[in-house]
């Protein structure tokens, strides 16, 4: 049985619908939103170290104070980067904190998350995402720090 042209037909299927939901008429009445974008990093910009997720120890920390810095940067380490707190990174309240305090410093340019874990999503009911939107930065980071 020759599954090519089966295939073929349902992908071409599949791409006419997913195509067709793509393209949405919009009336006049409806307001577009607008993207916020933060400043082009630039050699020397300070960028800040928060861990809003699982801790870190020296070692990564040491790495990625080497990473940035060969790429030309600045660092400023968060108030808590080191904090504990079983498999968090310190308190909600420290590594909310930590997130805030370096979107509200006019010096930073980034905010640089050294890792990722669950307790990012502990965090995203408490944000002040007015701050966020009024100090915008790169957020840096991978894995939980996509919820951020």
């Amino acid at each position: 049985m020759n599954r090519r042209p089966i295939i073929k037909a349902l992908g071409t299927g599949v791409a006419a619908l997913v195509g067709s939901s793509l393209h949405v008429n919009r009336t006049p009445s409806e307001k577009r939103i607008k993207k916020i974008k933060p400043q082009r990093l630039r050699k020397g910009d300070l960028v800040t170290l928060v861990a809003p997720g699982g801790p870190v120890n020296d070692k990564k920390i040491d790495l990625a104070v080497k990473n940035i810095s060969e790429m030309g940067f600045k660092i400023k380490h968060a108030k808590n980067l080191r904090a504990q707190r079983g498999h968090m990174a310190g308190t909600d309240k420290q590594r909310l904190e930590d997130l805030h305090t370096a979107f509200s410093d006019t010096e930073t340019k980034a905010v640089w998350c050294v890792r990722g874990g669950d307790g990012c999503n502990r965090l995203l009911p408490h944000l002040d995402y007015k701050l966020i939107k009024r100090n915008a930065k790169a957020l840096i980071g991978f894995s939980d720090i996509t919820a951020l």
